[in-house]
C-alpha cells in the first residue's frame, strides 16, 4: 500500500465515521448530577450553541406526514418520586423554530410546530414564538420515560428541509435539598422529505453543527497509521538488506 493510498483509505474511514451517526437514534437520556441535568446521549457537536445534538425524521405521506413522536426523553438513574421534567425553548439567530429550505437557512419564514405532550396539552412555536412546557413526571420509583408529539403545521413538498430546535430539560427537583438546574440547550433537528446526505452535509452545517467522530473512528485511523508506519520500516529494511 503506498503513502496515497494509505491517505485515501484514512479519509474515507473519518468520513465514514463522521457520518455514521446518521444511524444513531435514541433517546435524550439525561440524569442529576452535581445540582444540574445532565444529557449524557446524543451525538456530539464540536462547534455551535449546544455541543449535543439528536436527529430524527418526519414522516411524509399519509397520516405521518409531517408527525413524529421521537426523541424520547429517559433519566439514566432514577430522579426524584413525582418528579416534573419540561423544557425550555432557546432562540438561534433570532428565530425558535429554524427552518432550512435545502439551501440555506430562511431568515423569515412562516413555518410552525406543534409540540403536545401527552394531550395535556401543547404549544405551537414559530420564527419569533417560543416558550416552555412539562414533559411529565417521574413515577412512584423515580422512573422516567416518555415521549412528546412533534407536528409541522404546514405540510408537503412545498414544506421540505430541515427544522432545528433548540431546547434545554428543567426540573422542579431537588439533590439534597438544592434546586436542580436545567440542563445545557441541546439540538433537535427534524428531516422532512431531504436525503440523508444533503441532510448531514448541507442542513446540519446550517445549524452550525459539526458532528465530532467517534472514539472506534479515532482507533481506526490508528490502526491504519500504525499499519502504514510498519510498512515503511519494512520497506526501508528490505531496501538495506
Amino acid at each position: 500500500m503506498c503513502v496515497r493510498q494509505a491517505l485515501a483509505s484514512i479519509a474515507i474511514v473519518l468520513a465514514v465515521g463522521i457520518t455514521a451517526h446518521a444511524q444513531h437514534e435514541g433517546d435524550v437520556i439525561f440524569e442529576y448530577n452535581a445540582n444540574k441535568i445532565v444529557i449524557e446521549s446524543g451525538i456530539l457537536s464540536s462547534t455551535g450553541p449546544a455541543n449535543r445534538f439528536f436527529e430524527t425524521a418526519f414522516g411524509t405521506s399519509g397520516i405521518l406526514d409531517g408527525f413524529i413522536d421521537e426523541p424520547g426523553f429517559e433519566a439514566e438513574n432514577p430522579i426524584g418520586a413525582g418528579d416534573a421534567i419540561g423544557f425550555n425553548l432557546h432562540s438561534f439567530n433570532g428565530s425558535f423554530l429554524n427552518y432550512f429550505n435545502g439551501t440555506s437557512l430562511v431568515a423569515n419564514h412562516n413555518k410552525s410546530l406543534n409540540i403536545d405532550w401527552l394531550g395535556a396539552g401543547n404549544l405551537i412555536i414559530d420564527q419569533t414564538a417560543g416558550g416552555s412546557g412539562p414533559i411529565n413526571v417521574a413515577n412512584a420509583q423515580g422512573a422516567f420515560h416518555t415521549h412528546m408529539e412533534f407536528n409541522l403545521v404546514q405540510k408537503g413538498a412545498a414544506h421540505h428541509g430541515a427544522y432545528g430546535v433548540l431546547m434545554s430539560l428543567t426540573t422542579n427537583g431537588t439533590m439534597n435539598g438544592t434546586a436542580v438546574s436545567p440542563s445545557d440547550p441541546f439540538w433537535v433537528v427534524f428531516n422532512y422529505g431531504m436525503t440523508e446526505e444533503a441532510f448531514e452535509t448541507q442542513a446540519l452545517p446550517a445549524f452550525s453543527i459539526t458532528a465530532v467522530p467517534e472514539p472506534s473512528t479515532f482507533a481506526l485511523v490508528s490502526i491504519a497509521l500504525g499499519g502504514l508506519a510498519w510498512k515503511r520500516r519494512r520497506r526501508i529494511f528490505s531496501t538495506k538488506k
